[in-house]
């Protein structure tokens, strides 16, 4: 079966003085995804939003809209046809690029690798779309696909799990828009001092719906809700 995963980043900047960051992605059967994306923009009619014109994205949280937002988290948690995965990486301040000889950039492809190689699964092929980051973006999604394709090789599992990766922009994909949503939840519940109402209630609910009062990595048979808890060596 072909699948299609919709990945994005929250808080993913070197220097925006924010400690976590965390990273994930909506993946689903392909053939289902037209469907999902018609369901996603009707919640958006029953509470007076724009279909297309008003961005499902966590930055557009508020208290006047926290009924359309909590509905939403309902409809993924619901739905037996959306799994999500997410890396968090609860200081990035830590980080070390220079032992390692790489650029931050170049260290969020590699968080990439560890959140897809994951779902990863059978015979089935993963279509990846990944929210753009900079100019160097498609180039880099080579890599990851390489990467990718040497891991399933080491593995003794099937190469052609892998189809292709393309970065897109989030603006007309509702699948990735709700991936900006749930990744940016995931980030915003490992801030200290979080300000918005709306905002902790969205994150509170989230982890009632996946028993934890604080984000921990999941276990490895995990797949309607998969984290990883990121720490540096």
């Amino acid at each position: 079966m072909d699948y299609c995963f919709y990945g994005d980043e929250s808080c993913h900047l070197e220097n925006d003085g924010i400690k976590p960051m965390a990273l994930g992605g909506i993946w689903c059967a392909k053939q289902k995804r037209i469907r999902i994306a018609q369901e996603l923009r009707e919640i958006k009619r029953r509470h007076n939003l724009s279909p297309h014109g008003f961005e499902l994205k966590w930055t557009s949280v508020s208290p006047s809209k926290l009924d359309y937002f909590l509905e939403v988290l309902e409809y993924f948690f619901s739905s037996d046809e959306l799994n999500y995965r997410a890396v968090l990486v609860p200081d990035k301040e830590k980080l070390r690029h220079s032992d390692f000889d790489q650029t931050h950039i170049e260290w969020i492809h590699k968080i990439w690798y560890d959140c897809i190689k994951h779902i990863l699964n059978g015979d089935n092929v993963y279509n990846i779309y990944i929210d753009l980051i900079d100019c160097y973006s498609n180039e880099r999604a080579k890599v990851l696909r390489e990467c990718l394709v040497k891991f399933l090789i080491r593995d003794g599992r099937n190469p052609n799990n892998v189809g292709y990766i393309q970065n897109v922009n989030s603006q007309q994909i509702e699948l990735l828009q709700l991936a900006d949503f749930l990744t940016g939840a995931i980030c915003h519940g490992q801030r200290t001092g979080m300000e918005s109402q709306a905002k902790r209630l969205i994150v509170k609910r989230f982890q009632e719906e996946v028993n934890m009062s604080s984000w921990r990595t999941t276990r490895i048979g995990d797949v309607k809700f998969s984290l990883l808890v990121w720490k540096p060596s």
